[in-house]
């Protein structure tokens, strides 16, 4: 399967909103490069994470309303590592990269890894990796093989705003109109309500436990696309990274990462080798 990027045009369009952030103050690699979140955490005594819903990354517990998911066992490890309180700030996938450079968190939770983002942030190692996909109602199943009996004329098919799926969508669909919603639970419910004729994401938000899943099934065969997933830091601060990256191993060594993996209902194939 092609590990589909996007186009220079997409990201000329990124590094020009780059631009903009920093001109109005937004984003300064300056800042980021002099000092470290890292020694911030460790001054406040406070971990400052930035989320939105993707679920089982994370997602709010419908039985707690507290927020659950491998993002909520991967934070806890690392703010354990900083003698430091965990703190969740929920936020948007449009606008996470933009809060976390103008310091409204510390870092943001496992994001998949595309080439705009690169250019607003810094990325730990990947140690997760998303396969994107496509669900339908049950009515519609029969009329779709692939994904590729979507990209047609007349298709609408709903994806989080901001996210990789969104951006991957965009780059592969070039006939269905993809259409962007607050976040995941307004994707879902566009299709389950006949707005939308798709609803696009990752095989891991497709688990039986995502909120209105089990009125859409998936569209069979391979995903349209797949990347890579680290935690992101912001541009330049690479003392931070370098945490990061060296907790992540300890988790992943220790066996945790694998024990957290399964407890989420992700398929352990998802973690990188």
């Amino acid at each position: 399967m092609q590990h589909f990027r996007p186009t220079r045009r997409q990201i000329g369009i990124s590094l020009a909103s780059l631009a903009t952030l920093a001109a109005s103050g937004h984003l300064s690699v300056a800042v980021a490069q002099a000092s470290s979140a890292y020694d911030a955490v460790l001054k406040r005594g406070v971990l400052r994470v930035g989320w939105a819903p993707w679920f089982p990354y994370a997602y709010k517990d419908p039985k707690t309303n507290q927020v659950a998911g491998l993002t909520i066992d991967v934070m806890k490890e690392v703010a354990a590592s900083m003698k430091a309180e965990l703190r969740l700030v929920e936020d948007g996938w449009g606008t996470m990269i933009a809060g976390l450079q103008a310091d409204k968190f510390d870092i943001l939770m496992p994001m998949a890894v595309t080439p705009p983002r690169e250019q607003a942030a810094t990325f730990t190692d990947p140690f997760m990796k998303t396969n994107l996909g496509l669900m339908v109602r049950p009515a519609d199943q029969a009329r779709y093989k692939t994904w590729k009996d979507l990209d047609r004329d007349g298709i609408n098919i709903t994806v989080a705003m901001g996210s990789n799926t969104a951006l991957y969508a965009k780059q592969v669909f070039s006939k269905a109109r993809i259409v962007e919603m607050k976040g995941e639970p307004e994707a879902v419910t566009a299709v389950v309500t006949r707005k939308s004729d798709a609803w696009a994401s990752t095989y891991s938000a497709f688990s039986g436990a995502a909120p209105g899943r089990d009125q859409l099934v998936v569209v069979p065969g391979e995903p349209f696309a797949f990347s890579p997933v680290g935690l992101v830091t912001r541009l330049g601060d690479t003392r931070m990274r370098e945490h990061l990256n060296a907790t992540l191993a300890k988790f992943r060594s220790s066996g945790a990462l694998l024990a957290a993996v399964q407890k989420q209902g992700l398929d352990v194939s998802e973690i990188m080798n």
